[in-house]
């Protein structure tokens, strides 16, 4: 209530790192428009590049345990199994688990619905968290990889 009362006007929250580059202008009136198009959105990126071309985002599910696991042995694992950056790599527009915490944009009162992000959650792990969150009400994370940003984390 407070946001509402706050800010009756605004519709949609966006998140961004300061370390975004915007390749384009078009980003978030293509994302808005994505999120108006389809139903059971929640959360809405676009495809995110770090400064080598590499994708980001989206992510599939996983586990903390797990990604500390696959840090430490990612070269006797990448020969079972199929990677976290092979997933970004195929991912094709639609609803994903997770996205880059780094850009991303939501409509206020689905992020308010959720319960917004945890305030003792620590790095890396907010976009799993919301994810969660949204899931529970009913919505998702939504990738939309025809407009890009470049993160340079």
């Amino acid at each position: 209530d407070f946001i509402r009362t706050c800010f009756p006007e605004i519709e949609y929250v966006l998140f961004s790192n300061n370390d975004i580059q915007i390749v384009d202008p078009q980003v978030v009136d293509t994302l808005i428009a994505k999120y108006q198009s389809v139903k059971g959105i929640g959360m809405i990126g676009p495809n995110v590049l770090y400064v080598d071309g590499k994708r980001q985002t989206p992510m599939p599910k996983t586990y903390l345990w797990r990604n500390v696991f696959d840090t430490i042995w990612s070269p006797l694992m990448a020969l079972f199994k199929k990677s976290s950056a092979d997933y970004c790599d195929s991912a094709r527009e639609g609803f994903h688990y997770t996205l880059a915490e780094c850009f991303f944009i939501s409509r206020i009162e689905d992020y308010v619905a959720c319960g917004m992000m945890d305030p003792h959650t620590f790095l890396y792990a907010e976009g799993c968290i919301l994810s969660e969150r949204m899931k529970q009400i009913g919505l998702g994370y939504y990738f939309a990889p025809d407009v890009t940003v470049i993160h340079a984390c």
